[in-house]
């Protein structure tokens, strides 16, 4: 169809990589009479121009290319932009102005080609309270990319901008700036910040491994537990409480530990209040917590390792890979209503045909439970061929 020859016809312009081609390519991101959807991929092209993915993404085989240098990139980024957001009748290549989605995946693409020329026109984006907040997600992350002038004063405008998401993305960017500047701001964001913050500072957390981290994580190890903190944040919590845990800060032994649990059980006294080092008691606390939150699981052995991931996540990034031709999920099961049987069942509308557990079971355990009519089995011939069916 119409489709599947745009998109053949895109990968041969990304395959020669030259600079009339990937011009194409850019006056097919502008066409208002596609989809937003091909515009978007045409744009994401663009962005690894450089660095094109090694897996062709109509064929799904490995056909890699070499990295390529492309000094043009910059000013058709910044061009791009123009004809994406100025509808003016006296340019000769002037289109209406792009949805949001089109425009967020233009700055991912001038952050990439490193347009600096564009700043000022991402900054404008960012500062529009009437855009999608994903759109100005992804312009900031475009200044931080171009390492712009006015990076600083856009951070500190997003940090205070009524999005949770745009405050939290902004957070990031802060951490990467300057960590000092970050960290302050944690004990406030995790206590009232929505979950898109208080995911990022557990993050920041857990990548600055202190005696203020271990001593706050196993609070909230411990409030998780008690059901007393999100369960849209039970992964978040765990891994952060991890990473400190595996810092470089004193560890105490097996020994150390053991002794320390022991004390603790037989006085009721906290771990920190054992031994002279506070810093090392600190640490045995955060272990004690750690090991107290996994003995949940011990009950299975397959779901009990993966239990904390029932909640939270993003659904727009589990769907990318999904999607992600590597991992060919499409090739054996249907995500649209009327979708054909094939290898797998349809997964239309599974979010409400099974429990959280059972998803995440079919994960990790397959074979534990099979959709009627999808089980299968191996057959073994006299010849000592080995053939998968399955049953009809």
């Amino acid at each position: 169809d119409d489709e599947a020859l745009l998109r053949r016809a895109l990968n041969a312009c990304v395959r020669v990589g030259d600079e009339p081609r990937a011009r194409l390519v850019a006056d097919l991101a502008t066409r208002d009479d596609l989809h937003a959807q091909r515009r978007i991929e045409a744009l994401a092209r663009l962005r690894d121009w450089q660095t094109p993915d090694p897996r062709d993404p109509v064929v799904g085989t490995w056909r890699p290319l070499a990295e390529r240098d492309a000094p043009w990139l910059a000013d058709l980024a910044t061009d791009l932009g123009e004809r994406l957001t100025d509808a003016d009748a006296t340019h000769a290549d002037a289109t209406d102005e792009a949805p949001d989605d089109v425009l967020a995946a233009w700055a991912d693409f001038a952050g990439a080609a490193g347009a600096v020329d564009a700043a000022p026109r991402l900054g404008a984006l960012l500062s529009d309270t009437e855009r999608d907040v994903d759109l100005r997600e992804a312009a900031l992350l475009a200044l931080e990319a171009l390492d712009a002038p006015e990076l600083h004063a856009h951070v500190d405008a997003a940090l205070a901008d009524v999005e949770p998401d745009l405050r939290a993305a902004a957070l990031e960017v802060l951490q990467r700036l300057d960590p000092e500047l970050a960290l302050p701001r944690l004990p406030a964001v995790l206590e009232q910040g929505g979950f898109a913050e208080q995911r990022v500072a557990l993050g920041i957390l857990g990548r600055a491994p202190s005696k203020d981290a271990a001593a706050r994580l196993t609070d909230w190890l411990t409030r998780l537990d008690a059901g007393l903190a999100p369960v849209e944040l039970a992964l978040d919590i765990v891994q952060a409480a991890e990473s400190v845990q595996r810092g470089e800060w004193p560890n105490p032994t097996p020994e150390e530990y053991a002794a320390a649990a022991a004390a603790s059980e037989a006085t009721g006294i906290s771990h920190t209040g054992v031994g002279a080092d506070a810093d090392m008691g600190v640490r045995i606390d955060l272990m004690a917590a750690l090991d107290a939150h996994a003995a949940r699981g011990n009950a299975d052995e397959f779901l009990g390792p993966w239990l904390d991931t029932l909640f939270g996540g993003d659904r727009v990034a589990g769907e990318e890979v999904f999607k992600r031709p590597s991992l060919s999920c499409q090739r054996c099961h249907g995500t649209w209503d009327g979708a054909s049987p094939t290898v797998g069942p349809n997964l239309f509308g599974v979010g409400q045909r099974l429990a959280r557990l059972q998803l995440l079971e079919g994960v990790v355990d397959p074979n534990r439970r099979t959709a009627p009519g999808y089980a299968g089995f191996h057959l073994v011939f006299r010849e000592g061929v080995l053939q998968h069916a399955t049953t009809l």
